[in-house]
């Protein structure tokens, strides 16, 4: 016998179609499981009706009020914790696997050669770099070469400001799942 629609109309006490109620009528003159689960809610339902209504103690409002803020500051500040642990626990697994890569496929004169070569690399470029940025600065007239840097400070100032202000929000308010 199929209970499962019965049992829904019978536990969520929804307006029914006509159609649907005669169902329900019908299947209750047959199932006795159908009737017992009716009369049991509707026992409850009586029983919780009749119930005195129970005020909280004294001052629970303000107890809860008092402690809410510093509840879920907890609760951000595991957040918090969790989310960091995770991205220091991925970087660890991702520089184990290339650190175990590297010294499975490399000896260590080859890694001590790349890691020289890719350093002088670095700096050979930083002076290319440092080069043009002197012979742009060198041929530009003294109040552009001025003006953008101004433009670069208050850009690199403007990101720092970002930067502090999404730390602070995260630090103190937490991370809120939205």
């Amino acid at each position: 016998m199929e209970h499962q629609p019965i049992e829904k109309w019978i536990i969520e006490g929804t307006p029914l179609t006509p159609e649907q109620q005669a169902q329900l009528e019908e299947h209750l003159r047959i199932c006795k499981h159908c009737r017992e689960l009716q009369r049991s809610l509707l026992e409850v339902d009586e029983l919780l009706m009749q119930a005195e209504m129970l005020s909280p103690a004294e001052g629970f409002t303000q107890r809860f009020q008092a402690t809410l803020a510093e509840r879920k500051a907890l609760k951000n500040r595991r957040q918090l914790r969790k989310f960091f642990l995770s991205l220091l626990g991925a970087a660890m697994v991702t520089f184990g696997a290339m650190g175990l890569y590297i010294a499975m496929t490399s000896s260590p004169v080859e890694v001590v050669t790349r890691l020289l070569e890719n350093s002088t690399r670095v700096l050979i470029n930083l002076d290319q770099l440092e080069r043009f940025v002197t012979t742009v600065f060198n041929t530009l007239p003294p109040y552009l070469s001025v003006g953008i840097w101004v433009v670069a400070a208050s850009g690199l100032v403007l990101f720092t400001l970002l930067w502090i202000g999404a730390l602070w929000r995260t630090s103190f308010q937490g991370v809120f799942n939205k």
